[in-house]
Order: structure tokens, then sequence, then C-alpha cells
């Protein structure tokens, strides 16, 4: 066993691993405001999933209110990332199941995707000016 990682209690590993979360969660907020590529987003429904996961297994280490109340603000940053991501999939299946995808379809689900796209980043951008994610760590207390 790594002698650095036998030497953490339980909490200061919770504690590490919210925090690594937090920082990543940053990083690909950035990220995918800037191309929105379906690997982005994809990448940033993955990060939030583990931030919740880690926040619900581990919840006795943190505050409950502020828990809660970032659990409530990432599922929000999820419903978006995911009205994009259904569009981005959509697509994918509509491109590889059929040899001419219907022209009206595809442009709908493009015109949704895009229109869900404006919002999500709008929605990235508010929370990167609001510094929410340095409040987050401090309300957690990392």
């Amino acid at each position: 066993m790594d002698k650095k990682l036998g030497s953490l209690t339980i909490e200061s590993y919770a504690r590490a691993q919210a925090e690594a979360l937090l920082e990543r969660l940053a990083w690909q907020v950035r990220h995918t405001a800037k191309r929105c590529d379906p690997e982005a987003v994809d990448d940033l429904r993955v990060v939030v999933r583990q931030l919740v996961n880690c926040l619900r297994v581990f919840k006795q280490f943190f505050p409950d209110r502020p828990r809660k109340k970032i659990r409530r603000q990432l599922q929000v940053m999820k419903d978006l990332a995911g009205e994009v991501r259904n569009r981005d999939i959509a697509l994918e299946i509509l491109a590889s199941v059929l040899s001419r995808p219907d022209e009206e379809l595809v442009t709908q689900l493009t015109h949704e995707r895009e229109r869900g796209k404006g919002e999500f980043v709008e929605a990235l951008h508010r929370w990167t000016r609001r510094n929410l994610f340095r409040k987050w760590r401090e309300t957690l207390g990392l």
C-alpha cells in the first residue's frame, strides 16, 4: 500500500477527492465553454457525476446545507449539458444507422443542439464569472 494513502484518514481522503474534482470541474467548465464539442460536453457530465457521487458518498464530512445546494446546482449543470449531449447522440445514431439521414430531422436536431448549447455556454460563463467553484471550495471547507 502507498504510504501516502495509508496515512490518510477517510475524511482527509474525501476532502482531497472533492478538492481535486472541483479543480477538474473548474477546468472542464472553461474548456467546454470554449469548445462545446460532443467530447467536451460528455467529459463535463462525467466530472459532474463524479463530484455529485463524492458529495453523496462522503456526505458526513461536508456541511449539510452547502452540500445539498451544490448538488442542486450541479444537477442544473448536468441537465443543461444533457440537453446538448442528447442531440449529439441522436445525430451520431442517425449518421451511423442511415446511409442518408432525413435532412429535415438533422436540421431540426442541429438547431435544437445550437439552442441548447447557447443556453448551456451562457450558464457556464455565469458560473465562472460568479467564482462559483471558489465559493464551493470555501463552503465545503476545502
